[in-house]
């Protein structure tokens, strides 16, 4: 474009050059166009994936919040489930520990005193 305007400034009575001065900036000019035209692709190019990008980050955000959330009720479920499995835990020995004292009442001839000692057991005297 320096060439062009460097050779074809200026008023010329040599019709064919003047000919050629026009066509060269009239192909300068169509280029010109031709570029502003891809700029402004390239700009919105641009603006189409900063949105892109800004709601993939506002996605992105929400998702981790709500496995934040999720991971936070998983956590309660868990201690909840483990604190029941203790008491069953619990549960489970406390018969089992009845069960191996009323062995002792097994032997007892006397109706009564082995109603006595079973008592004992299942009223938790240990």
């Amino acid at each position: 474009m320096v060439n062009h305007n460097g050779r074809c400034s200026g008023t010329f009575s040599d019709r064919n050059f003047v000919a050629q001065c026009n066509a060269e900036a009239a192909q300068l000019n169509a280029r010109k166009a031709q570029l502003i035209a891809e700029v402004e692709t390239g700009r919105q190019m641009k603006q189409g994936l900063e949105e892109r990008i800004q709601g993939l980050s506002q996605g992105t955000l929400e998702w981790a919040q709500k496995v934040k959330a999720h991971n936070g009720k998983l956590e309660d479920l868990n201690g909840r489930r483990q604190v029941f499995l203790n008491r069953i835990n619990a549960v489970l020995e406390d018969l089992k520990t009845r069960e191996r004292i009323s062995v002792s009442c097994v032997g007892m001839a006397d109706l009564e005193s082995a109603h006595r000692c079973l008592q004992r057991v299942w009223d938790g005297a240990k």
